[in-house]
């Protein structure tokens, strides 16, 4: 019994992590995401298990037929996460959304809230039931909420490897989510095993007869092509009105092949990248031949993204020698070799082109050689990862790659006809960061964007037209679009766009690295598309300072105080503030670190995954170890409650490792002074934090340590949070039998400072305070909670 209600709970952590996963990737091809609706995807999805431990999983205690319910909800979780991955794809349609369209913030709160909802709450209820099935079947009490979220912990850990190096190599979706929950449906089997209510005469229970023939059903539909069919009919309803000429998922996104009226399109995600043959000819030839004209020789080119369907054919008209093609993803690649005509393919299959597979910033941190002309042709700062291409330290990379002459040029979308005070805020940003670092900067105002020119030579960019329009003679060019006469009409209006760009209302801020302002920037122009009447909010937003959050803590602390000298109701309040906060600042600080990992190492998908693993795995040592101490605590560690600093620290600890078991275990008096103790660590962690970080990036020999000390930082944030967890549910469950109920309701806590971090600390707090600042939140965060822990009464 014990080995196969182990397994099942490790399942919850495996099933709630694949889940995710899937479900983040079809809705972001849906809803063609920035930063912002992937940060409502995740906030919801753990708001929504929040929901499910705490309003479900309150039944627990109630519920006499535990393993039975249990076993109830993997079944349920055979069905639906088929079901919704279908209602993912469809729900376009439902909509009336074309594809390929964008779709506003609330469009994507109620889509996914609706989607993710049948799941989650399961997924909730299912660790609060978890707790109460161990506890009832192993006697014990408080430990058995730890041990069940180190064996939840532990299914999440490898989850994400094979879901990263298997799943997504050899399955699409559907089989995968019918592969979950087959493995679901073979574990209810197992636990219903050990039920006494029998079939009439036979020996088996209606419920596990219902599971196997479920089980003989979905295997069969797995195995004879039902699932397949399945597949084909949702993409081909997602994308309806096009063929679907090739489907598949890497490990950087979704890759779509659509064919209409013999134009074909490639799509990554849901955003349409190219389209032939008639591509965007007007942005092509543009991009290239601006470029290239601005150049006297350009013999050595950098491409960084965007090369299929038509650019590199655009670029090889000019006398090139060798051009170097950065693209991360190597299958978007092959799926444009095997569906682009052969007059498409010059480019891709020339012999001066040399295609690197791998991350753009990663390829000019490890790479020794210069260019005449570095181009770079990415979408705008839309997320964190693509922001790291518009910064001032990416800049200097690029500085150091260009030789004496070279010229680096990018694209931020603009409007020749009018600018909007959120377009030109955006275009100031980058202009302006672009000028930390090169000391002669032009701007092309062109059709639909501007290009930005700059060279580390002063005055090294000539754009006389003339100039311009006798090297497109001598080049012999053959251009539908660019001539002297469009060369002058272009150029002319650079002086006007120059002033257009700096007429901005306020202070616009440098892009950095660690102060990542450029995709808040962009967040506000997509947010003007659709809800201007929000820009109020987003404008006063920007301003946002540390010292307001500061401010805020100290009087919701001074409340609290208060309210105590007036009422005794805040007895428990403390221990669910104490997870929340927790759950925030683990959030925080693995999405900051994981970001830093980014932007001193390039965007490497493996070691991200690894990044996650190491969280999770700290995570689960860290409630491993208090899990073996709990039994320790009682009384007999009272008077090591007056002694300060490490020398009360290491005296506990050492009565921990000597002391027997309490007398009095439920007792909540030495976990609360180790629970204080745990915050006052984690107020240390957050200070050095920061201060790491910046030694880390200014010491190019820390660099060399491939991240191992990101790693190591952030298996010590997921080791607190797990140390929190297992502690704080000993004192909040106060000699009670409330296991399912104190389990669902510090869950809940934890899940809700986790999503409030989630989409806080992605969209709004990184890019507008910075990773350093951010750091020093946690910190008031977490001395406001240790204060709280100190000054509420106890029962």
């Amino acid at each position: 019994m014990k080995k196969s209600l182990i397994l099942a709970l490790m399942l919850i952590g495996f099933t709630s992590v694949t889940s995710q996963i899937l479900l983040i990737r079809e809705l972001l091809v849906i809803f063609s995401g920035n930063e912002l609706c992937l940060g409502v995807i995740i906030a919801n999805w753990l708001v929504l298990v929040a929901l499910g431990s705490y309003f479900l999983g309150r039944r627990a205690d109630k519920v006499t037929r535990g393993i039975e319910t249990f076993a109830l909800f993997q079944i349920l979780i055979s069905f639906i996460l088929p079901l919704i991955i279908y209602a993912s794809r469809i729900i376009r349609n439902m909509l009336g959304i074309c594809p390929g369209e964008a779709i506003g913030l609330f469009p994507v709160f109620y889509t996914s809230f609706l989607i993710l909802s049948p799941l989650c709450l399961i997924l909730g209820a299912q660790f609060a039931f978890g707790c109460k099935i161990y506890s009832l079947n192993f006697n014990k009490t408080a430990i058995s909420i730890g041990r069940v979220y180190v064996y939840e912990t532990i299914g999440a850990v490898a989850a994400g490897p094979i879901f990263t190096y298997l799943l997504v190599h050899y399955f699409h979706s559907l089989e995968i989510a019918f592969g979950v929950g087959i493995i679901n449906l073979v574990s209810a089997t197992i636990l219903l095993r050990y039920t006494q209510r029998k079939f009439f005469k036979f020996k088996i229970s209606p419920l596990r007869a219902l599971v196997i023939v479920l089980f003989f059903l979905n295997l069969s539909f797995l195995l004879f092509g039902g699932v397949k069919g399945l597949h084909q009919r949702s993409i081909n309803s997602q994308w309806r009105g096009y063929k679907v000429k090739d489907y598949q998922n890497s490990l950087y996104g979704n890759l779509v092949v659509i064919e209409k009226e013999e134009q074909i399109s490639f799509c990554v995600n849901g955003v349409p990248i190219s389209s032939v043959p008639v591509p965007d000819i007007v942005f092509l030839e543009e991009l290239a031949h601006f470029s290239l004209l601005s150049h006297p020789l350009p013999q050595k080119v950098l491409l960084i993204g965007g090369g299929i369907g038509g650019l590199l054919d655009e670029i090889l008209k000019h006398p090139i020698d060798q051009i170097s093609y950065v693209e991360m993803d190597p299958l978007l690649i092959k799926i444009a070799q095997k569906h682009l005509p052969p007059s498409y393919q010059y480019g891709l299959n020339n012999p001066k082109v040399r295609v690197e597979y791998i991350d753009g910033r990663f390829f000019l941190m490890n790479s020794e050689e210069s260019y005449d002309l570095i181009i770079l042709n990415l979408p705008s700062p839309s997320t964190l990862q693509l922001n790291r291409f518009y910064t001032v330290e990416f800049f200097k990379m690029v500085r150091k790659r260009l030789n004496q002459s070279g010229i680096f040029v990018l694209g931020v979308p603009a409007s020749q006809v009018y600018m909007a005070q959120e377009m030109r805020t955006l275009n100031r940003c980058i202009y302006e960061s672009m000028g930390e670092v090169f000391p002669s900067l032009r701007v092309i105002p062109a059709e639909a964007s501007n290009f930005f020119l700059a060279s580390s030579t002063p005055g090294g960019i000539d754009l006389n037209p003339l100039l311009l329009s006798r090297r497109l003679e001598e080049r012999g060019l053959k251009s539908r679009l660019i001539n002297k006469y469009y060369l002058e009409y272009i150029l002319a209006r650079e002086e006007k766009m120059v002033s257009t760009i700096k007429e901005t209302d306020s202070e616009v801020k440098i892009n950095r690295d660690f102060h990542p302002i450029g995709t808040y920037y962009n967040l506000v122009l997509w947010n003007s598309l659709f809800y201007p009447s929000l820009k109020g909010i987003f404008g006063f937003l920007r301003h946002l300072r540390l010292w307001w959050f500061i401010v805020l803590l100290g009087v919701l602390i001074l409340i609290f105080i208060i309210w105590r000298g007036l009422t005794r109701r805040l007895t428990r309040i403390s221990i669910p503030v104490v997870i929340l906060t927790t759950g925030l600042a683990g959030m925080i600080f693995n999405l900051a670190l994981i970001f830093a990992f980014q932007v001193l190492y390039g965007y490497v998908y493996q070691k991200i995954g690894l990044m996650i693993a190491s969280f999770m795995l700290g995570l689960a040592g860290g409630a491993m170890v208090m899990n073996y101490y709990l039994p320790r605590m009682g009384k007999d560690l009272l008077k090591y409650k007056n002694l300060h600093g490490f020398r009360g620290i290491f005296a506990a600890c050492r009565s921990l490792l000597i002391a027997r078991k309490s007398r009095d275990p439920n007792t909540g008096m030495v976990p609360r002074y180790f629970l204080g103790r745990i915050e006052l660590i984690f107020v240390l962690y957050s200070l050095l934090v920061p201060f790491v970080l910046l030694i880390y990036a200014a010491n190019p020999f820390m660099l060399l340590t491939t991240g191992i000390v990101l790693f190591i930082l952030i298996g010590i944030t997921g080791f607190l949070v797990g140390l929190e967890f297992p502690l704080a549910n000993k004192i909040y469950l106060k000699g009670t039998s409330r296991i399912g109920r104190t389990a669902g309701t510090l869950y809940f806590f934890d899940l809700v400072g986790a999503s409030i971090g989630a989409i806080g600390a992605s969209t709004l707090l990184i890019p507008i305070l910075g990773i350093l600042k951010v750091s020093f939140l946690v910190v008031g965060l977490k001395l406001a909670s240790l204060v709280l822990l100190k000054v509420v009464p106890r029962e």
